[in-house]
């Protein structure tokens, strides 16, 4: 059985041997990283994963790395429907504050903006990975 050409053979391996000790093809003058150079240049001590577990292993990182995806941009579309939403005070509005209630509904409208600002960089600290 021949590894699919799509395959990241380091991302499996690091998921599955981490921190494995092998070489690369071009350390043993052949073109391809493929299962059977990962097996002339494996030195590691722990056994040698099979080329289904190899298969299975970045198949699982492939759907990790696709649900990662996918929050983030819901995430980023649950942001910008709420940025949609908001209410903003005129910049008349503003100015023609004649009571502590003028002030009030104002004051309401800017705590929501700030809410929605603070969201968005946490997203964006998340997004970045800052919190990793």
């Amino acid at each position: 059985m021949v590894l699919p050409a799509e395959i990241d053979l380091a991302v499996a391996m690091e998921r599955l041997v981490p921190q494995a000790a092998y070489g690369t093809a071009r350390k043993t003058d052949i073109d391809i990283d493929d299962y059977a150079a990962l097996e002339r240049t494996y030195y590691d001590l722990r056994p040698l994963p099979s080329r289904a577990a190899l298969i299975v292993a970045f198949r699982a990182y492939e759907a990790e790395t696709t649900a990662h995806a996918l929050a983030k941009q819901e995430r980023r579309d649950t942001i910008l429907l709420r940025r949609e939403l908001a209410v903003l005070p005129e910049i008349g509005e503003i100015q023609s504050i004649a009571s502590l209630v003028d002030a009030k509904q104002v004051m309401l409208k800017m705590r929501h903006n700030l809410a929605y600002f603070q969201a968005v960089l946490l997203a964006l600290q998340i997004d970045e990975g800052l919190f990793e």
